[in-house]
């Protein structure tokens, strides 16, 4: 039996995934950010940069907008169940 993507739930999710990856970082990358921050003298460069990121990141999280970044394109691995159609999912996608 071949399994055909539903597209409006396919869809759904990977805008999900999407706004998900652009709007919220992993707590020990903001416990990094942080601790770097914290290492650096206050008022120099590199604290104030720190800062901003810090700032973009909290924004990113309530206001749910993209990080300011760029770092690259997302890149995400999807587990697709046995029997669905590789055809279908590729026009999905």
């Amino acid at each position: 039996m071949m399994i055909k993507p539903q597209a409006p739930d396919f869809i759904q999710t990977c805008v999900a995934l999407i706004r998900q990856a652009s709007c919220d970082l992993p707590e020990d990358v903001i416990s990094a950010l942080q601790s770097a921050q914290f290492s650096e003298t206050p008022d120099s460069i590199a604290y104030d940069t720190l800062g901003t990121i810090l700032h973009n990141i909290e924004l990113a999280r309530t206001q749910r907008r993209p990080l300011c970044q760029d770092t690259g394109v997302p890149c995400f691995s999807l587990d697709i169940p046995a029997g669905t159609s590789a055809y279908a999912l590729r026009e999905k996608i």
